[in-house]
């Protein structure tokens, strides 16, 4: 933890607070002049207890740390936490490569489970495959499931994977990691890893012809899209809402929910995820 006695110094002086200011009462000043000049290797408490002083987060920090740039694992992150909005193989195979290169120098499973979601998901978008997706990713969902408790990567990873089960398994999935998602309202905005779990069970409701049940849980992304202006998602809904009136046979709602996921999507400058919506709806 050496390494990061640079930034501290960087980050306190730009903020013209001195060395006092940052030990307080929790450590001498001559202890944290020692850990700005690489001496003294903090504990973990004393870490986190620096970044408060500093008004920082751990992210935020490490973010600096690595001259304002993400690092691989946490650009990794970024990329899949969109994957919901990413539906073209370009993207896939992207992140699949970037999890290729990380995991040879560095046994990561949460990194290794990444690159089996993608490697399934390229499957289901290239092929429509969706036996050997499934393969790729059971090992996944049997480890997860015997935790005790769900974190939020472990949700994050459960929302691009449930609806390769059957439906009844699915929606019991959902239920349970929604349930354990209530837990994270106050550590950061839930609402889009809930409209990835609504959107991608209505996609298997609609699979499975159980259209009502899908139009519910379209319903619920929407809502929730609307909320926190998740605009991308609201038009992946209103697509997935002109899909259910055309098997519905209405077809003058499903044209007029297909113009406004066109019309905002058009707008947002998603051009190739609309044509890709488009070929769906199709």
């Amino acid at each position: 933890m050496n390494e990061y006695s640079n930034t501290f110094k960087e980050i306190r002086t730009s903020k013209n607070y001195t060395q006092t200011y940052i030990a307080s009462n929790q450590l001498s000043r001559s202890l944290y002049a020692k850990i700005e000049a690489g001496q003294v290797i903090p504990s973990y408490t004393k870490f986190l207890f620096l970044l408060q002083r500093l008004d920082l987060g751990i992210q935020e920090f490490e973010y600096i740390h690595n001259n304002y740039s993400l690092s691989a694992k946490q650009n990794i992150l970024a990329k899949f936490s969109l994957i919901n909005t990413n539906l073209d193989t370009i993207s896939l195979n992207e992140l699949i490569s970037l999890c290729t290169k990380y995991l040879k120098n560095d046994k990561d499973i949460f990194i290794s489970n990444i690159l089996s979601i993608c490697k399934a998901l390229f499957l289901v978008q290239s092929e429509d495959d969706y036996h050997k997706a499934i393969i790729l990713v059971a090992p996944i969902w049997e480890r997860l499931s015997k935790q005790d408790t769900l974190y939020l990567n472990d949700i994050i990873l459960l929302s691009n994977i449930f609806y390769l089960f059957q439906v009844d398994t699915a929606k019991e999935i959902v239920k349970f990691a929604i349930n354990r998602l209530q837990k994270y309202n106050s550590f950061c905005n839930i609402d889009q890893i809930q409209v990835s779990f609504y959107l991608n069970l209505s996609t298997l409701l609609i699979q499975e012809s159980k259209f009502d049940e899908a139009m519910e849980f379209i319903d619920y992304s929407i809502d929730f899209a609307q909320k926190s202006q998740l605009y991308i998602l609201l038009g992946i809904s209103y697509f997935k809402k002109a899909v259910v009136y055309k098997h519905k046979l209405n077809s003058a709602k499903s044209e007029s929910y297909y113009a406004k996921g066109a019309n905002l999507l058009y707008q947002l400058g998603e051009i190739n995820l609309l044509e890709k919506l488009k070929i769906n709806i199709r």
